[in-house]
């Protein structure tokens, strides 16, 4: 399994779905339309206010993007757009370009230009997914949004470390701490977390370059530690399923 991430505009996902490009009828999701009207209401007035969204996962084939996560919201925003139904009435006001906007009540035709522009210029994150099995399909659409995110960075260690991972040597926290190094220095970085018996805390000290003391895992490290192993099962068994640990 590998993945390409994208940041794309709610105006180039709503032209995406016209074209048929990207699909929200994937077998394995919930079908449109599960969303009441407050919920949609509240990813507009999110967009707007500029707050973090979760991203929307696809599987990648023959040029079409299934999406697997995010078909609720993919099909909000294209049908605001498309005029299909209006923003809550209770909807707060919301500030555009430094000018406060009562929007509540209002279909997308309704808005003012420069709030049109806000919405249609707003940006969601898309994880294409590429060389999946049925099974490995089956298997992230049971993982929640944090655990298909850790599967996607492990993804970004190098073979040796994932090794560690699997062979119960390095934990799943401290090895998440090396995503952002070179393959060389992940595992040179490892095998200091290895040897020295640091924790979680330390690594982190370790990694950024600061000094650290041969100290052994506090419980509270323990804890952390051994929850992560024990929710990271079935990304571990999901990686190496496909070889790539």
């Amino acid at each position: 399994m590998d993945y390409t991430c994208r940041t794309k505009t709610l105006q180039a996902l709503s032209k995406a779905m016209e074209k048929q490009t990207i699909s929200l009828s994937y077998k394995l999701q919930r079908e449109e339309g599960q969303w009441n009207r407050k919920k949609k209401t509240d990813l507009i007035d999110s967009l707007l206010r500029k707050y973090p969204i979760n991203p929307t996962y696809g599987i990648k084939q023959n040029g079409v993007i299934s999406i697997i996560d995010g078909v609720q919201r993919l099909s909000c925003v294209r049908d605001f757009i498309s005029d299909k139904f209006a923003l809550s009435k209770d909807m707060e006001p919301v500030t555009v370009n430094g000018e406060e906007k009562s929007l509540g009540g209002l279909k997308f035709s309704k808005l003012d230009d420069d709030t049109k522009e806000a919405i249609l210029n707003s940006e969601l994150q898309l994880y294409e997914l590429t060389e999946c099995t049925e099974k490995d399909i089956r298997e992230m659409t049971k993982l929640s949004h944090g655990q298909i995110n850790n599967t996607l960075r492990l993804l970004n260690l190098s073979k040796e470390v994932k090794k560690l991972v699997v062979n119960g040597k390095l934990s799943y926290a401290k090895a998440r701490l090396l995503v952002v190094l070179s393959s060389e220095d992940q595992l040179r970085y490892a095998n200091k977390f290895i040897s020295l018996n640091l924790s979680v805390r330390e690594c982190e000290k370790l990694v950024r370059g600061e000094e650290v003391t041969n100290t052994y895992e506090s419980e509270n490290d323990k804890l952390i530690i051994y929850a992560s192993k024990e929710k990271q099962e079935k990304i571990i068994s999901l990686l190496s399923k496909e070889g790539l640990l």
